[in-house]
């Protein structure tokens, strides 16, 4: 468990103070071949997953950098035409793509030519076939014929 040890409750410190674990955290980050055996013991136990092409499923492939955290604060206080020049600057691409997505689906008449149809080439090619997972237009439809028994066209026609 991470906390930072103010927050721990007495109980879980088992009759240790505050300075023995501080203590112990300095004798393990001075130990260099324990660090390693923990990070080999953390990476052997970890589940290899193939990287996704879309952001959505790369939200726990690491943490923006600090540049980026600034320009993410930046960009949710900008109005729409600074946003875009965030957008521009993010060097995460996970960033980059929900910024623009927002943007697009926001305001799409700020985004210079070449970034709107980067937004939308990127949801067209969503929509229509992707394999990698996701609602695609033929899944919906597919799903809408499926139910339409189930719930009778007159239903849906009143609709």
């Amino acid at each position: 468990m991470l906390t930072p040890l103010y927050d721990v409750p007495d109980a879980l410190l088992n009759g240790r103070t505050v300075d023995d674990l501080e203590a112990v955290a300095r004798r393990v980050k001075g130990d260099a071949a324990l660090c390693a055996r923990i990070v080999a013991a953390w990476a052997a136990g970890r589940t290899a997953y193939e990287r996704s092409p879309h952001p959505e499923r790369r939200t726990h492939d690491g943490f923006p950098g600090p540049d980026d955290e600034l320009r993410r604060d930046d960009f949710h206080e900008a109005g729409w035409a600074e946003a875009v020049r965030i957008v521009e600057h993010f060097d995460d691409d996970r960033l980059r793509t929900f910024g623009l997505r927002l943007i697009y689906l926001g305001n799409r008449a700020v985004l210079p030519e070449v970034l709107a149809a980067e937004a939308e080439r990127a949801l067209t090619d969503r929509l229509l076939g992707d394999e990698s997972g996701g609602l695609t237009l033929t899944a919906a439809l597919a799903e809408t014929d499926r139910l339409l028994p189930l719930v009778g066209r007159a239903a849906i026609a009143s609709f």
